[in-house]
């Protein structure tokens, strides 16, 4: 078998090892003088900055059997992350299948269930066919312009943040309006924040705001860790909410179970972290006491509001009309904003991208950046009119809106994850894969193309089959009814957002890598990091096909020590609530059935 594969990123990295260990054939093309993909900087073509770090940890970016070293900082810098593929390419010995300055003009299919695939090189136009294609060329390739009235009579200027100039000082005093929540609007609006005139940030709904770092400074994506993940959806979005003490306090009927559950287990467990557990029982009991948390069993939670830009910033100025008067009250203000944020994303915390860049609350607190609703006019000259009716005079709005799912090179375009088998395979043609047509709502990419370049090729060397075509293409249309529902304020834009622990859990089932807890019971050290560090890729190489357990080692040999209240929490939530949830699940309340 012979296969290509498109785009030198880490995703195609990934499938060129993957390949290679199975002793297929590959060729990698990469339109660019150099691998790296999103992560290698030149001045024509790049989506980084000399300042670019990472927003995930390294826990959750290193591929499964390549472990970052341990001096590497939690989020390293993008030259960092770039080395760190430079000598995954050396150990594996790919750099001989990487055609550089190879851009992919067309891929047709052919008879015999072939490929045709045909590149540009120095002006060279060049054809191959292949047994099989994986596309790893990224979504990012043309920008996402929302249509807004009367925008062609705007006198100002409209950008996509992609193509903003490199220069520093561009929007230096300057109107300047950046639309969208996500990391790139997130990072723009705090760089912006005193260096341009006025900044504002136009949403049209809230989001969901994370840390990168959470307590003692640790990585805030290790608090998704197995013994806490398996959590049905609705029931983890009230534990963020509703079980920790947040400034806004919702009541459910989970948090009263949480509350009764928690109580024996924290008096057994009070000899062994006094300090934390005495101050979560004390936390229990109050709710205990709490009338409020009583009444929850008998009401509908209310988890969210409306997904508005018109509340969220009224709601914004509401808070920050008047200076703070100490830091402590600036503080307090920046996890309202977080909250006032989540609360009008109009959805479930788990449903919803993350945004890990919360600086930009600061700049709003100090009123150097300011939330308006979303832009629902453009007046001319340089009026913008937003959706709550007010008018601004706006010299530059930046699109941080992302991009949309075309490969310019494939007949079918405008492809996206929701068309896929599982994001990766088409129902009738299972010799072309798709990698990365899949956003991780946590976590990031790398592990997640890696655990799909091992499910393609254990596929086509024939280990696994695949569902018919048409039980495949059932599911794929089933998923994207339950997709669209689940996320009807993303479903349009956002197209192949995942949810990053039960997908990668699912695609280890079909490879058979999945970690088995009977292998781990019995050893306390191995059972005490599967269930309260962090879930993430090296986990499944401890059993199954593939395993590499001196590697899982290694990994789990570098992460950081558990903070103590994720234990205390795990073993409420594993050992006491998760038996009870596979009770009423398996009498048939879905609702209550354990994700993984």
């Amino acid at each position: 078998m012979h296969v290509c594969v498109i785009g030198g990123g880490a995703s195609g990295l990934a499938a060129a090892k993957q390949l290679r260990e199975e002793n297929i054939d590959v060729d990698v093309l990469e339109k660019r003088d150099n691998f790296g993909g999103l992560w290698y900087f030149d001045e024509k073509m790049s989506t980084v900055t000399d300042s670019t770090t990472a927003s995930t940890s390294k826990t959750f970016l290193q591929f499964s059997d390549f472990p970052m070293e341990k001096e590497v900082d939690y989020f390293p810098h993008h030259t960092v992350y770039l080395q760190y593929l430079n000598k995954y390419v050396e150990k594996h010995q790919l750099l001989p299948f990487i055609k550089f300055s190879h851009e992919v003009k067309q891929l047709q299919r052919i008879e015999g269930d072939k490929w045709e695939v045909t590149a540009e090189s120095g002006g060279e136009t060049t054809t191959k066919v292949y047994d099989g294609v994986i596309v790893c060329s990224g979504l990012h390739h043309v920008p996402m312009i929302p249509e807004v009235e009367s925008s062609d009579q705007f006198e100002g200027e409209i950008i996509h943040s992609s193509y903003l100039p490199k220069d520093p000082d561009y929007l230096k005093d300057k109107n300047v309006v950046v639309v969208g929540s996500g990391e790139s609007g997130a990072d723009l609006v705090h760089e912006l924040a005193g260096k341009s005139k006025n900044v504002y940030m136009s949403l049209r709904k809230g989001a969901i705001i994370t840390m990168s770092k959470a307590a003692e400074s640790l990585p805030a994506d290790h608090g998704s860790y197995r013994a806490k993940v398996w959590l049905p959806r609705t029931y983890l979005h009230d534990l963020h909410h509703c079980c920790i003490m947040t400034v806004r306090d919702q009541y459910s009927p989970f948090r009263m179970f949480y509350t009764l559950a928690s109580i024996i287990p924290l008096i057994l467990m009070l000899p062994f972290y006094p300090k934390v557990v005495g101050k979560e029982l004390l936390f229990i009991l109050k709710g205990l006491f709490n009338p409020k948390n009583w009444i929850a069993l008998f009401q509908k939670p209310q988890r969210h509001g409306n997904a508005s830009g018109v509340e969220l910033a009224k709601a914004c100025e509401e808070l920050c009309a008047e200076p703070p008067k100490s830091e402590a009250e600036k503080e307090e203000r920046f996890w309202k904003l977080r909250e006032i944020f989540a609360w009008y994303s109009g959805g479930l915390h788990n449903n919803q991208p993350f945004t890990k860049s919360p600086w930009f609350f600061n700049d709003v607190i100090d009123k150097t950046v300011k939330i308006v609703p979303n832009i629902k006019q453009y007046l001319g000259g340089k009026k913008v009119k937003f959706d709550d009716g007010s008018e601004r005079d706006i010299d530059v709005v930046v699109l941080c809106t992302g991009f949309k799912s075309h490969l310019p090179y494939l007949q079918e375009k405008d492809l996206d994850g929701r068309d896929l088998y599982k994001n990766v395979f088409m129902p009738n043609q299972p010799n072309i894969a798709f990698m990365g047509f899949a956003r991780p709502n946590i976590g990031a990419a790398p592990p997640v193309v890696e655990m799909q370049s091992r499910w393609i090729t254990a596929v086509w060397t024939k280990r696994i089959g695949l569902p018919s075509q048409q039980e495949m293409q059932r599911k794929v249309e089933a998923d994207a009814e339950v997709y669209t529902m689940s996320r009807k304020h993303h479903a349009k834009r956002l197209t192949s957002l995942i949810d990053y622990h039960a997908y990668m859990e699912e695609l280890a089932g079909q490879v058979g890598c999945r970690p088995k807890f009977s292998k781990v019971i019995f050893n306390p050290k191995l059972l005490y990091t599967y269930l309260f560090a962090p879930l993430a890729s090296y986990q499944y190489r401890l059993h199954g096909y593939g395993a590499k357990p001196e590697a899982a080692q290694a990994a789990m040999d570098r992460l950081p020590h558990v903070v103590p209240f994720r234990v205390v929490q795990g073993v409420i939530l594993f050992f006491v609530m998760k038996p009870f949830f596979y009770v009423l699940g398996g009498l048939g309340i879905k609702k209550f059935r354990p994700i993984i």
